[in-house]
């Protein structure tokens, strides 16, 4: 924003609430100033043609919808022998973000998660996300009892941060 700051005494409170200091308006100039708020991880909001007050200070209220932006992650995955999950187990195989929720089936060694919020509490602003991967291998033998042909293999991505808009990729992942 052109010739105005923020208050140097008072950031922003614990509220939210901030105060900035502009050129004032006149009665033969009106003054009109944008605020942009940006932040990483979230879409950038404008608040655009706030008047400057003729004099005096002029209190503004206006909630400031800071979004978070998203991205696609997708990912490759191998099982403990090297070969790609082809959904043959009793469960599908997949991937899944705990903190969001969100889940992909595994295909042919595979998976993307669309629409992944890279901007928030749970996501890259705090400490990562993680991903769970679960994934069925019929070539191991699980000794049971009984037993049988099969046994679920997992591994975890820990704490990535997609930072980036569109695309993520994560690297390959072996499970155990």
């Amino acid at each position: 924003m052109t010739n105005a700051s923020l208050n140097t005494q008072q950031q922003i409170a614990a509220d939210g609430s901030f105060t900035i200091t502009v050129p004032r308006s006149t009665s033969s100039l009106t003054r009109q100033f944008n605020l942009v708020f940006t932040h990483q991880g979230l879409e950038t909001y404008t608040l655009s043609n706030v008047v400057a007050p003729v004099g005096g200070g002029r209190t503004l209220s206006q909630t400031v919808d800071m979004r978070p932006r998203f991205v696609d992650v997708v990912g490759s995955v191998i099982d403990s022998l090297g070969q790609a999950p082809n959904n043959l187990g009793p469960v599908a195989d997949t991937a899944t973000i705990p903190q969001t929720g969100q889940q992909s089936t595994i295909i042919n060694g595979t998976y993307t998660i669309p629409r992944v919020p890279c901007g928030t509490d749970f996501g890259s602003a705090s400490s990562g996300l993680t991903i769970e991967i679960r994934v069925f291998n019929p070539s191991r033998i699980n000794a049971g009892p009984p037993a049988r042909n099969g046994i679920e293999e997992v591994a975890t991505v820990q704490t990535f941060q997609p930072l980036a808009d569109s695309i993520f990729t994560v690297p390959l992942v072996k499970t155990q």
